[in-house]
């Protein structure tokens, strides 16, 4: 059985959402292209609601709310295993790391790594860091691209395009800036 169901107010939800998204990161602009550390690091000087709405979009976000009920949905109640360790896993990170990595005012682990022992090291660590990032977008993406598709007559492809495009335009005007931001926004949805 069929059921008929009127998309067009969904549509126009995703749609708005993008359009919000993308404002967000266009007007964080003039501070992201003031120069490279702006841009990168926002210059180390985001609010902290900013700082805690980007950390829980980036936790809870694509990966949270679909592979992780897709696993239980596949694996039944042992796919518990994957919440319990990703959760102790970030509050182990933000209990232990998190204050050393503040103390030495730094960002990223690469950096200390680098200053300790030697560049190619820190080389290592932003390699590995950048291709698990690479995966995390990739993820969030394609679930964009599924619910995308899902409500319109776009194809999987032609959503994660979409998807794509809006997300490369606010991240390159933007910067960390547009991305905290933006990411602010996504989370208050998801909560």
């Amino acid at each position: 059985m069929e059921v008929n169901v009127n998309n067009t107010p969904v549509i126009v939800t995703i749609i708005v959402f993008f359009i919000i998204s993308m404002v967000i990161g266009l007007s964080s602009t003039k501070k992201a292209s003031r120069g490279f550390l702006s841009f990168m690091i926002a210059d180390k000087s985001l609010p902290w609601w900013a700082i805690a709405g980007t950390a829980y979009a980036t936790y809870a976000g694509t990966i949270t709310y679909l592979a992780w009920v897709g696993n239980a949905g596949k694996l039944g109640f042992t796919a518990g295993w994957q919440f319990t360790v990703h959760a102790v896993g970030f509050m182990m990170i933000g209990v232990f790391l998190v204050p050393i990595l503040a103390r030495m005012k730094r960002v990223t682990l690469a950096e200390p790594l680098g200053e300790r022992y030697d560049q190619g090291l820190r080389r290592i660590a932003s390699g590995i860091s950048f291709f698990a990032l690479v995966g995390n977008n990739a993820n969030q993406i394609l679930g964009l691209g599924v619910l995308v598709s899902s409500f319109s007559s776009l194809s999987l492809t032609q959503a994660c395009i979409v998807a794509t495009v809006c997300l490369l335009i606010y991240v390159t005007l933007g910067g960390m800036y547009g991305v905290a931001y933006a990411d602010t926004f996504q989370g208050i949805i998801m909560v």
